[in-house]
């Protein structure tokens, strides 16, 4: 089912509930977007395999009944794109979201995510490129003129072969385009990449950062940075590190995600969140990342 719109955000939405879809879709037509359905989460990550999209409306009761692994799955996919976590209230018969990580004021939460978080997001497939966990040193200027004695020094949360994840709490607009060197790649040449997430410090228990994508790379920096994720998929595989950090997406806004806090909703499944927030995280405490 979709709701087509020239250029419109484009979302999926998971729902099983029959009711609580048509209260959704009325959000979303209200919103001026377009949602196309499904009912759990593999054929949530079929479709985002398929299909490019910019974000994600979950209904919480869809996942928290579905099977433990199919929850590990669908939080994988969520970490690639901004997400809306959705609970219909039949007695009220109000839709209500966990929105930066606090249940939803007053008012349309469909609108206001999709007016905040996708004006700039462009619609994007669901990859296959791993993400590995490597800590560059990096040089970020603004724009495209890059000027080392001035640039941002910071580190990367992650890397893929198509952008990475750079922690600051600097402000990036949407859409921006900075330049950047790794200071382990040996090339010297700075790369171009724009932004495509970004997680603001305060608004969550996360690491502060941007997620972007490289937008050219040359041959001597692309040979260097598959060496690098070689090593580390290498190394993971020796110490046993969880095999689903392989399965993710090269899209790059890539900052970690955090545990379902779903008890200001009543819908704590405490078992369940145990160990399903991806990669390693299920073997650490507090882990840091982005509700949306």
């Amino acid at each position: 089912m979709a709701y087509e719109a020239q250029g419109r955000p484009r979302l999926v939405l998971m729902v099983e509930n029959e009711q609580a879809r048509e209260a959704y879709l009325e959000c979303v037509r209200a919103a001026r977007a377009e949602a196309d359905v499904v009912s759990g989460p593999r054929a949530l990550h079929e479709r985002l395999v398929r299909e490019a999209y910019s974000g994600l409306l979950v209904d919480l009761p869809t996942l928290i009944k579905a099977p433990h692994a199919d929850k590990c799955m669908v939080r994988k996919d969520m970490e690639l794109y901004p997400v809306l976590r959705l609970r219909y209230d039949e007695g009220e018969r109000k839709v209500r979201g966990l929105f930066y990580g606090q249940e939803s004021p007053d008012g349309d939460v469909v609108a206001q995510f999709i007016r905040q978080e996708l004006g700039a997001v462009s619609p994007r497939l669901l990859r296959a490129s791993p993400r590995r966990k490597l800590n560059f040193n990096a040089l970020v200027c603004r724009g495209d003129v890059f000027d080392p004695e001035n640039a941002l020094r910071t580190v990367t949360l992650d890397v893929s072969r198509g952008g990475c994840f750079l922690v600051t709490c600097e402000e990036f607009p949407p859409g921006a385009e900075i330049c950047l060197r790794f200071l382990e790649l040996g090339d010297p040449a700075p790369m171009r990449a724009v932004l495509r997430r970004r997680v603001e410090w305060g608004k969550s228990m996360a690491v502060p950062g941007i997620g972007v994508e490289f937008l050219d790379l040359s041959e001597e920096q692309r040979k260097a940075l598959d060496t690098w994720l070689a090593r580390r998929r290498f190394f993971a595989a020796e110490v046993g590190e969880h095999p689903a950090d392989a399965v993710l997406g090269d899209l790059s806004d890539l900052g970690e995600l955090p545990d379902l806090d779903l008890s200001d909703l009543g819908l704590a499944d405490p078992a369940d969140r145990a160990d399903c927030a991806g990669g390693d995280s299920g073997r650490r405490n507090g882990r840091a990342g982005r509700p949306e």
